[in-house]
């Protein structure tokens, strides 16, 4: 074959590997970053039903009442709570699963965050209450401290969210 053929064939093949394997925005960078983040948006799930249960004046919830709340996650379930566990922030016992110290202080700043978006939507963006609850669920794993700090303070310190649900303070 002749050298210019041959030419072709390695810069096309320089090019398909930067593509797959680039450090910035590689295919195989942006699989790993998307699994991360659905990884975390499962235990910030798992969480909030925790923490939400224990706003209800109860102890924890059982694997069959998690697997009622989302179930089409079985699997994404194990794997969280697996995870949960190994940090501590999970415990599981006979009774059920529940929130440490750690994991209730963490999971309130989750539905902290997302109440506050839902305030922040329906009151700078005049967006009805009942249309609020999807882009919380997306942005309460992505805000920042230093947004919190801001929305909070352009909200005028809030104690309520736009469904009248009291937005937790930083105090357990």
């Amino acid at each position: 074959m002749p050298t210019g053929p041959w030419v072709v064939v390695f810069l096309s093949l320089i090019a398909l590997l930067s593509f797959i394997f680039s450090p910035k925005s590689g295919i195989i960078r942006r699989f790993l970053a998307r699994r991360n983040y659905l990884r975390k948006t499962h235990r910030d799930h798992l969480m909030k039903a925790l923490f939400k249960a224990k706003e209800a004046n109860m102890e924890g919830l059982t694997l069959e009442e998690i697997h009622a709340l989302y179930p089409f996650y079985k699997k994404e379930i194990a794997h969280s709570l697996k995870e949960l566990t190994k940090q501590g922030l999970v415990l599981q016992d006979s009774q059920g699963i529940r929130l440490s110290t750690q994991g209730n202080s963490d999971a309130m700043r989750i539905v902290r965050l997302h109440r506050l978006w839902e305030l922040y939507l329906n009151e700078s963006m005049n967006i009805a209450p009942d249309h609020v609850h999807e882009s919380a669920e997306q942005m309460e794993h992505l805000l920042t401290p230093e947004l919190e700090a801001q929305l909070e303070q352009r909200l005028n310190y809030p104690s309520l969210d736009p469904h009248q649900e009291t937005i937790p303070r930083d105090t357990p």
